[in-house]
């Protein structure tokens, strides 16, 4: 990225207590450890974006809002902590959300918030509920050209029943 100057948003937990994505390997995917506090410093000095993703990783949609708040807030305000800066970004664990979350999401003073496999084709469409291109560790320079091309998008939804 820095060879292309490409500039990123990072969306991080807000606790180092939380070590792996143990979400994804419950799945089947590959375990990887997380960001340490020096990478996620590394990545600010160079230029991108850290947005809060939340203190667990857990299904808002099952949540209950008082519970999804606490998770959204603490998460911004650790990451603003360690940071030194404004946090303005969050995305939904999984990619999940509703109508309740978005509005959580705008109470916890996040200017815009991301989805996954939904969202608008464009930030104006609903600034909290932005599609996010979701890159993987296993996605090669095809998958992630495909990916980032917005003609794609659609088809991307109806591969996936959306």
């Amino acid at each position: 990225m820095k060879k292309y100057q490409f500039n990123a948003v990072f969306f991080l937990l807000g606790t180092q207590a939380v070590t792996t994505n143990a979400w994804d390997a419950a799945q089947g995917e590959p375990e990887h450890q997380l960001l340490t506090t020096t990478e996620v410093e590394q990545l600010t000095t160079l230029g991108h974006e850290i947005g809060a993703h939340s203190m667990t990783h857990a299904d808002f949609t099952k949540l209950d809002p008082d519970a999804v708040y606490q998770e959204m807030w603490q998460s911004k305000i650790n990451l603003q902590n360690l940071l030194g800066q404004d946090v303005i970004s969050f995305a939904y664990p999984y990619g999940y959300y509703n109508d309740t979350v978005k509005t959580i999401a705008q109470q916890a003073s996040y200017k815009f918030a991301v989805a996954t496999d939904t969202g608008g084709l464009t930030i104006e469409d609903d600034h909290y509920a932005i599609f996010r291109v979701n890159i993987m560790p296993r996605d090669k320079h095809f998958e992630i050209w495909k990916k980032t091309r917005t003609w794609y998008r659609p088809r991307y939804w109806r591969k996936r029943g959306k």
